[in-house]
This record gives C-alpha cells, sequence and structure tokens, in this order.
C-alpha cells in the first residue's frame, strides 16, 4: 500500500488533479443511472429512488468533507472539497454575480441555435410514465449533477492546480475537461463550448469565493429547470440558415446576452470587493 501512494505521488500533479476529479465523479453520479433504471422499472409510480440517492449524496458529501476512515486523509479531503461557509453578504452577490453570468450565457446559447446545430440529446419517453414521479426524478438528477460535478470538478480537480498553477491554468483545465466530459450528451464543439462555459462561471465563482457551495446551488438550480422543460415541453428549434437572421428573437438573445454579461462583470467585481473585506472563511 505505501508503495502504491510512493507511486502515485511521482505521477504529475496535473495528471493526479484530472483522475481524482474524475474518480469523484464517477463515484459520485455512479448509483444514480442504476436507480433511475430500477425505479422506472419497479414501480414508477412512487420516487424511491430518490431518497436512496438523497442517503448516498449524504454521505457521498460528508467523506469529501473529512469525515471517517481514514483520518490521515481527512484534512486533504476537507480543502479538496473547498465547502466552506460564506457570510450572507458574500452569498448574496455570489449569487448575483455567478445568475447574471449564467443568464447571460443561457441567453448566448439560445442565439448560437439560431446560427449552428446542437446535437439533440438522447432523452426517455416520459409521458409514459407518472407525473410526478418524473418531476422528483429530473429534480434529483439535478442534484446530483449540482453537487458532485461541483465536488468533483470545481473541488477535488480545481484546488490543487490552483495551488500549483495558480488560478487561470487551474480554471482552463477544470473548464476543459468539465466540457469534454458533456460530450457524453453529443458530440460536437457547440456542445462542448456551451458546457464549457457554464463551467467556467462555476469555477470563477468557487475560487473567486472560496468555496464551491454557491456553485452548487446555482447549478442545481439551472439543470433542474433545464431537466424540467426538457422533460414536459418539446421546444421548437430555430429554423435554419438564412431563415433564422431575420428572427427577432436572434437578436434580443444578442443583446440579452450582451447586458446581462455586464451587469455579471460589475456583480464579479462587487464581489471580489466584498470576499476580500471578509473575514476568513471557514472550512467546516
Amino acid at each position: 500500500m505505501h508503495a502504491i501512494v510512493l507511486l502515485w505521488q511521482r505521477v504529475p500533479l496535473l495528471l493526479r488533479a484530472i483522475v481524482t476529479g474524475l474518480f469523484v465523479a464517477a463515484i459520485g453520479a455512479g448509483p444514480w443511472p442504476v436507480l433511475v433504471f430500477c425505479n422506472i422499472k419497479l414501480f414508477p409510480s412512487l420516487p424511491w429512488a430518490v431518497l436512496a440517492m438523497a442517503i448516498y449524496l449524504w454521505l457521498f458529501w460528508r467523506y469529501l468533507q473529512g469525515e471517517w476512515w481514514p483520518p490521515s486523509t481527512a484534512h486533504w479531503r476537507r480543502q479538496s472539497l473547498r465547502a466552506a461557509s460564506l457570510s450572507p453578504q458574500v452569498w448574496r452577490w455570489s449569487l448575483w454575480a455567478g445568475g447574471l453570468s449564467l443568464a447571460s450565457l443561457v441567453a448566448l446559447v439560445l442565439f448560437a441555435r439560431h446560427l449552428v446545430s446542437f446535437p439533440h440529446e438522447r432523452s426517455a419517453h416520459v409521458a409514459a410514465y407518472p407525473f410526478f414521479s418524473m418531476l422528483c426524478l429530473a429534480i434529483m438528477s439535478a442534484v446530483v449533477a449540482g453537487v458532485v460535478e461541483e465536488s468533483a470538478f470545481r473541488g477535488y480537480m480545481q484546488v490543487p492546480l490552483e495551488k500549483y498553477y495558480g488560478p487561470l491554468i487551474a480554471i482552463v483545465v477544470a473548464t476543459t475537461i468539465f466540457g469534454c466530459v458533456h460530450f457524453s450528451h453529443g458530440f460536437s464543439l457547440a456542445r462542448f463550448l456551451s458546457a464549457a462555459g457554464f463551467g467556467a462561471v462555476y469555477a470563477i465563482l468557487a475560487w473567486r469565493t472560496g468555496s464551491i457551495r454557491p456553485g452548487v446551488l446555482l447549478h442545481v438550480s439551472l439543470d433542474a429547470f433545464e431537466f424540467c422543460v426538457r422533460s414536459r415541453v418539446h421546444l421548437p428549434m430555430p429554423q435554419a440558415l438564412p431563415i433564422a437572421l431575420s428572427d427577432p428573437s436572434l437578436w434580443v438573445n444578442l443583446v440579452e446576452a450582451v447586458v446581462l454579461a455586464a451587469a455579471g462583470i460589475a456583480a464579479f467585481a462587487k464581489l471580489r470587493a466584498v470576499v476580500e473585506a471578509s473575514p476568513k472563511l471557514n472550512l467546516s
């Protein structure tokens, strides 16, 4: 065992951080597809998988925070998760900065859909199943994505990279890997840039605040809205060029993206001032 640890420590930190983050993501999200499949096949009218996954996520989060065995890694796990408690003022400006930036990216994605094609994501035919069960499963899917991905990418992957390479390289690497992981939803440059853009907001927010907590809340909220809409509503795609250029919504989306981006940048500037004036963060 000691030899394995020594061998692992000789691996370049960049590779160690990436592998660790992907491992945490796989361990955290792995049980959920299995539970959803079993729930749909067995007693679909009762969303029992939600409770089972909630318990698993609670244990997952506590362990990453440094609980339980082995005690020798407790401090490392707690520091890697970066789940510091924040003051109300930092929370408020974190949500403003992150929320406005994410809204800007949503508008930008809607604008881009007029110009380029996004791959259609595979989704289950949920109309055949009870609405309440599908709603609960969709919301829990968002919770799983938010908790696990923020812990893995903005925590265990990004934290060691920040310490060794600095925030810029850490954010670029974590964001790039995050975008690549989303190729599972469809292989395209548009899909990659979309996921990477959202990932960059979460990454900057985690670095600026010293905590993944605001990113978790925003990530869960955005994904919950997306999953619920996608599972219940068929959204018509914009027509192909050149007809799309005459669609007023194209330019409305572009203006929205620019205005919201400017507001988000201003909010991040305020967040920086608030964080610098705040007392030291509590990692417990």
